[in-house]
């Protein structure tokens, strides 16, 4: 008993649950393949920092359409070691709508972290669309001595992200970058870049990142013997990347003397060390170089002569990009210098460089549908995806996901032509189709496609909706479009209305019927519109036929017929009226001294006229009690006019019709004939005697035979019978006498 209980107790709850699915049909929700909110706020960081390298951290906002409702803020929290100078967290923000800067815009939080205070309008964001940005914060992390007991710089940093919208917050993320510490030392040759853009990792090289607009600021620098060897004939050679030249430089090193710049070039000698060896002062000596100094078409050199261990360099200049390239035109370009001796290659070293540009990221999913009402339970969608790059790039392989409402299956692509976007990949166990980025998707630019699916689902019903999104992920987001909906309408609707005022009429009740005559749909009743609907219906011909009139109304059979067809995008409308009914009824009486002639047929017709056009009979007899009515006639025609009825009874044998009104009163009509006389017979001709005497004798026999009968032999008959019973009588008493 108890196992059954059990059984009985989930199956109940299998059906409480199975009531409780929604009706519309609605895709399954897709786990993202990386976890994030929505709307959501994520936040990366160059990683490792190492020394004066450039720091960009990335704080993406993803919201699926609809998402944002109210403003917010993003509040950004940067760990101030790794800062070199704070206001380039003001000065360097790559931010655009639906974003700006906040006031107070920068705070310090009191636990050694900056707080950047990031604010966006929501009425900024298409709620149709989903959307994407990315806000970029660059800076410079200082130079960090790792052997500098003064300062202690962290081995790891923490960046935050929350966002707020109201007065809530409604997602937060945070990274960690390692921090790694510069080691001082004294090489022989060394060059690098410490150009105002900072370096970047550029095609998987850490470059100097150079700028366009400031040539003086992309300063490179090559350190000459701070190992303090004996070189002869010393010669520093230099090969500068094509499409660059050489352009005087800003200040690298705080040196003394004259800073007076000699064909683009400084040039430094170390004058102090500190304690442990490392190179902590310089003069300028440039104008001892002057006639040193020799350009050429790739680059220059530079005659040392003999160097000693007293005599170490710092050789300052800068390059300016010629032209206007892209940084993917750029690349990353190698700059090498080579230290000889007495002709030959001692050691060389180099630097990267590279151009970066750091854009605000922003992008857009929309979906829509070609037929936004379906007035039938089968018919094909076409579907439509536009993303929009509107700042920034999108990376390839960035893959456009549509999964599929139930009922509703992928066909085929019908536009995939931009060229940016594999064909479909429809998986059919998870009803899901995607698309992929073959390429980068530039600024500005966008991408439609548009695909075919088909709906059918014989238990749909009027007012669901199919609803459908699409999504991409967005910086470990799912985030998705719009929803596309398609309502599915009734295929037909039929008004009810009163035909003399044209006031819609409730209560009236019909059923549908297919083109064989099989019922679909009974029992709809129009409401306090008039209106009564179809529900939705598979493609094929039907029609209203109406099972019951409003009250006080006559029925009208006749048949409303209308077609579905695939694809439908709206109801059929149909228009019916309906008259106000009246009732004909009369009564059958018969004046025929109760039938007893027995002439009474057995039943009557009495004929209906409408306009004096016949439109019905009905066939009375005793059974009905000789009543007959009409009901439900319309009183009015569709046009208003009101209808003239009467009614005449057929003809009946051997009575006479009276009509009064309605009632019929037949009478008896006997009719009196005369009797039909019987024909004489044919008299025979007399024989003609052969004698008199023969004429005598049989004139006597014939009298004798033909004399009537006068009752003599009755009597004597009564006679003898009375005789015997006296003579009965006198022996009974002489019997009784003598016993005595």
């Amino acid at each position: 008993m108890k196992i059954k209980r059990i059984v009985c107790s989930l199956m109940l709850l299998v059906i409480i649950f199975g009531q409780l699915a929604p009706s519309t049909a609605l895709a399954e929700t897709i786990i993202p393949t990386v976890a994030g909110d929505d709307p959501g706020v994520t936040i990366t960081a160059t990683n490792p920092i190492t020394s004066e390298k450039n720091v960009e951290i990335d704080v993406t906002i993803a919201a699926s359409a609809g998402k944002i409702t109210e403003d917010g803020e993003v509040k950004v929290t940067i760990p101030k070691d790794i800062v070199k100078n704070k206001n380039d967290l003001i000065n360097n923000l790559v931010i655009d709508d639906p974003f700006y800067l906040a006031d107070p815009a920068l705070i310090e939080d009191g636990e050694g972290n900056y707080v950047l205070n990031i604010a966006y309008d929501h009425t900024k964001y298409d709620p149709n669309n989903a959307q994407g940005n990315t806000v970029k914060v660059l800076f410079k992390a200082p130079y960090m001595n790792g052997n500098d007991s003064n300062v202690n710089y962290p081995d790891s940093v923490d960046f935050k992200a929350d966002m707020t919208m109201g007065s809530e917050i409604i997602s937060s993320d945070k990274t960690t970058s390692d921090v790694i510490h510069s080691v001082p030392g004294n090489p022989l040759l060394s060059k690098f870049g410490i150009t105002s853009a900072g370096r970047d990792d550029i095609y998987g090289q850490e470059a100097s990142i150079l700028s366009k607009e400031d040539p003086s600021s992309n300063v490179f620098a090559i350190i000459v013997n701070y190992n303090q060897k004996n070189i002869s004939n010393a010669q520093l050679v230099d090969t500068i990347p094509e499409g660059t030249e050489l352009y005087d430089p800003n200040t690298y090193i705080p040196a003394t003397g004259d800073s007076t710049i000699i064909d683009h070039f400084r040039i430094a000698k170390v004058t102090g060390r500190d304690a442990t060896g490392i190179v902590n002062s310089w003069e300028y000596v440039t104008t001892d170089f002057a006639d040193k100094i020799h350009l050429t078409s790739t680059g220059f050199s530079i005659d040392f002569g003999d160097l000693t261990s007293e005599d170490s360099y710092v050789v300052m200049y800068a390059q300016k990009v010629v032209g206007d390239p892209t940084p993917d035109e750029f690349g990353a370009r190698y700059n090498q210098a080579v230290l000889m001796g007495d002709g030959d290659e001692i050691i060389t070293s180099g630097a990267y460089m590279g151009l970066k540009e750091v854009m605000y990221d922003s992008v857009t999913l929309n979906k829509q549908v070609s037929q936004p009402v379906l007035a039938s339970n089968s018919g094909d969608l076409v579907y439509t995806l536009t993303f929009a790059n509107k700042k920034g790039a999108t990376a390839v392989g960035t893959k456009l996901v549509d999964p599929l409402p139930s009922y509703v299956t992928y066909v085929e692509t019908t536009d995939n032509s931009s060229g940016y976007l594999t064909d479909a990949t429809y998986d059919s166990e998870t009803n899901t189709l995607s698309y992929d980025f073959l390429k980068e998707l530039p600024e500005g630019e966008t991408v439609t496609v548009a695909f075919k699916a088909h709906y059918e689902n014989d238990s749909a019903q009027s007012d669901q909706k199919i609803e459908n999104k699409a999504y991409f992920n967005y910086s470990g987001t799912n985030i998705y479009s719009n929803i596309a909906t398609t309502l599915l309408d009734g295929s037909a609707e039929l008004i009810k209305l009163d035909s003399k005022t044209g006031t819609p009429l409730e209560g009236a009740i019909f059923k549908i019927v297919d083109e064989s005559g099989q019922t679909v749909e009974e029992n709809l009743v129009s409401d306090s519109e008039g209106k009564v609907y179809s529900g939705l219906l598979k493609p094929g011909k039907y029609a209203f036929i109406e099972t019951q009139a409003p009250k006080g109304y006559a029925l009208d059979t006749t048949p409303n017929s209308f077609s579905v067809e695939s694809n439908q995008s709206t109801k059929v409308n149909l228009t019916m009226y309906n008259s106000e009914s009246v009732e004909i009824a009369g009564t059958k009486t018969w004046v025929d001294n109760e039938n007893s002639q027995k002439l009474r047929p057995d039943t009557i017709t009495v004929n209906l006229y409408q306009n004096n056009i016949k439109i019905n009979s009905v066939t009375i007899g005793e059974n009905e009690g000789w009543k007959y009515s009409f009901d439900s006639l319309p009183k009015y025609s569709n046009d208003g006019e009101e209808y003239s009825y009467r009614v005449e009874e057929e003809k009946v044998e051997n009575y006479k019709t009276e009509q009064d009104g309605y009632n019929f009163t037949n009478v008896l009509e006997v009719p009196t004939e005369p009797e039909t006389p019987t024909e004489p017979e044919t008299p025979t001709e007399p024989e003609t005697p052969d004698s008199e005497e023969n004429v005598t004798n049989n004139s006597k026999t014939q009298n004798e035979k033909s004399l009537p009968s006068t009752g003599s032999k009755s009597a004597l008959f009564l006679g003898f019978a009375g005789f015997l019973i006296l003579l009965c009588v006198m022996l009974i008493r002489l019997k009784t006498k003598n016993k005595n």
